[in-house]
């Protein structure tokens, strides 16, 4: 086989294998993905289609909306997210961010599941109506940091160390 032959094979290999990884690396990167939605948009954009994804929901917290029960020696929670008058219940065991109380704002992290199937919602006697047909089991909750900054620069003096 001629030198120019063999060069010409190590290149194709190189470049098939390199195509390969490549594919490989976004295809892995697309099956994991979190979508991430506020409270709204999903609302808007039906449920179905996100029953089987991971699923990152932003809203904030209804006041009055938070219950807590003891289920199998775990807290458990259920509270509705909020976002421009559209709202969805989430149910989470687990512990929480300090900064989560009504009207904080949160990221609930989890699963898009029927609410007649979500086996907490026997546990709070939430039973599936119109309003929260599908609900979000989260596994994770985040609190966003509140606005407390001011949008005045820091003057001289003013760190506190």
């Amino acid at each position: 086989m001629p030198a120019r032959m063999r060069m010409i094979t190590k290149l194709a290999i190189t470049a098939i294998v390199a195509i390969a990884g490549g594919a490989v690396l976004i295809g892995a990167s697309f099956a994991n993905a979190s979508h991430y939605r506020m409270v709204d948009q999903l609302v808007h954009g039906g449920f179905e289609g996100w029953s089987d994804k991971e699923l990152k929901v932003h809203g904030l917290v209804e006041p009055g909306s938070i219950r807590l029960k003891v289920v199998q020696q775990q807290t458990a929670r259920t509270f509705v997210l909020a976002m421009n008058g559209q709202k969805r219940r989430v149910f989470y065991q687990g512990p929480v961010p300090d900064a989560f109380n009504d009207n904080s704002e949160i990221i609930a992290t989890g699963a898009l599941v029927r609410a007649a199937t979500e086996p907490l919602g026997d546990a709070f006697a939430v039973r599936a109506d119109s309003e929260h047909g599908w609900v979000l089991d989260a596994t994770a909750l985040t609190a966003k940091c509140p606005a407390h900054y001011s949008d005045q620069p820091p003057t001289a003096g003013s760190a506190k160390f």
